[in-house]
């Protein structure tokens, strides 16, 4: 309360290395560190749920290795939509960010910022994610993705969609599966528009 506040002064990225694609792909993407606040064991149930294909990039940390092998490895196996990979180099996730229909990082944390949020939309792929830490401020909800409160007794805003946890985040990506075309690219060039003038 008594800090001289002026503004806020976010990260940034290299835009011209997460280039704009204008088309993207038809996977859901999902990249951060293989530990539950994360939410990559909530993507592989959302995979599930909505019957689609999804790509997961993450590092595997010390002391989550158990908890990686039961919830990760254990319940993709056997499901050729679900697609695992461990400890990719960060500059090859560009293409993989230009060719997703959708990124989402189902995030259990207070997220202090989200990089990989900026590095997705500066590819032109919409975010979905829960309303969570600083996410309402990199995500403008249905221009550049969808917000999603995480839970009916924790609301954080008035956001397009109106279900919450699992129940909105399928509802959201759903959403943007069903764009036309037009739309669709409207949402990429936004998400585009939105880094460079934000988080460039």
């Amino acid at each position: 309360p008594d800090l001289n506040y002026i503004a806020n002064i976010y990260h940034g990225i290299e835009t011209q290395d997460f280039s704009f694609d204008e088309l993207g792909g038809e996977e859901i993407m999902w990249a951060g560190r293989f530990i539950p606040g994360k939410g990559p064991d909530l993507v592989i149930k959302l995979a599930e749920k909505l019957q689609k294909s999804v790509k997961l990039f993450g590092v595997i940390k010390e002391s989550y290795e158990e908890w990686f092998e039961e919830n990760i490895q254990k319940t993709s196996k056997d499901k050729d939509y679900i697609k695992i990979n461990c400890n990719y180099p960060r500059e090859k996730l560009i293409p993989e960010f230009q060719n997703s229909k959708v990124f989402i990082l189902p995030v259990l944390l207070e997220e202090a910022f989200g990089l990989v949020f900026a590095e997705s939309m500066s590819c032109g792929t919409p975010v979905v994610t829960f309303a969570r830490g600083a996410a309402p401020e990199i995500i403008e909800d249905g221009k550049t993705g969808f917000l999603v409160n995480p839970s009916d007794e924790d609301i954080r805003g008035d956001w397009i969609i109106k279900k919450t946890g699992i129940k909105g985040l399928c509802e959201a990506i759903e959403k943007i599966y069903q764009l036309s075309p037009k739309e669709y690219l409207k949402m990429r060039q936004n998400c585009r528009n939105r880094v460079i003038n934000n988080f460039s």
